[in-house]
């Protein structure tokens, strides 16, 4: 003998018989997890996937399924975005610290109070004074404009290093890159405190290409004379990209296989692959 039960009644049967334990369960295991720290007087249980209504002190009500609640580290999606904010605050902090340290020389920070790496901080300059930067873009080598605008006659120069001998001693890299797009290829020679990749993947260069061909890593100093030297010895083969570039640092590419073997560079590509423009 059968017995037909509709749906709603055998939710009724559930619900009359089983939903003050399971209630009281979930919020149990709640309570274990984040201890006091939400309100679950609204908590209607029904099962694992039926949303139910909990409250943040911090943040006020929500909506979630009891499973995806026990199984979250916050609970509340409000607080975890949070704490991941914090953390990318105090990661940020830190990296600031060590930028502080790599440009001691050049910069002071008066006041370094933000809440994401979007935020403008003011950074002092010591021959120019304050200037606003974000965050995110000093981290990535964005520094004073005054002392750019003075170097864009070919990067630093000797009376930047004479102003404070500290500068000198800073790490630095000499790189060569060749840079290209359908119509231009030429290389580039430069030097610069950060990574080759930080110095021009958030450059303003964007209708161009690279791939790095050397980097030869000393102060800055010495980087800085080297890159002289190579201007200096290769002058005759200065090229002017088409586009807004380091036109003093640029050259054809029938420079590349003099200043590869004069320094004893390893080549890791074959130059009879490169055509000339």
């Amino acid at each position: 003998m059968y017995i037909v039960v509709s749906i709603s009644q055998c939710e009724m049967i559930s619900n009359d018989m089983s939903k003050p334990f399971t209630t009281k369960k979930f919020v149990n295991d709640a309570i274990n997890k984040f201890n006091h720290k939400f309100n679950y007087s609204k908590v209607s249980y029904v099962n694992a996937n039926t949303l139910v209504t909990i409250i943040c002190p911090d943040h006020g009500e929500f909506k979630i399924s009891p499973w995806k609640f026990l199984n979250s580290k916050h609970g509340c999606k409000a607080c975890a975005v949070k704490v991941m904010a914090s953390k990318q605050k105090e990661l940020t902090k830190k990296k600031l610290e060590e930028l502080k340290k790599i440009n001691d020389a050049l910069y002071e920070y008066p006041e370094c109070h933000f809440n994401g790496i979007k935020d403008k901080i003011p950074v002092q300059c010591k021959k120019h004074g304050i200037f606003h930067v974000t965050v995110d873009h000093h981290l990535h080598g964005v520094g004073c404009k005054k002392c750019a605008d003075e170097r864009k006659t070919g990067g630093y120069n000797l009376q930047w290093f004479d102003a404070d001998t500290n500068r000198k001693s800073l790490p630095g890299i000499l790189y060569i890159i060749e840079v290209y797009n359908d119509s231009e290829r030429f290389i580039k020679i430069g030097i610069t405190k950060n990574s080759v990749s930080k110095r021009y993947n958030n450059s303003p260069f964007k209708k161009y290409q690279y791939k790095i061909i050397y980097q030869f890593y000393d102060s800055l100093y010495r980087c800085f004379l080297k890159e002289e030297e190579i201007k200096r010895l290769f002058k005759e083969y200065l090229y002017s990209p088409k586009h807004k570039f380091h036109h003093t640092e640029s050259f054809t590419l029938g420079a590349l296989p003099q200043i590869l073997e004069l320094y004893e560079i390893t080549q890791p590509f074959s130059p009879s692959s490169l055509t000339s423009i």
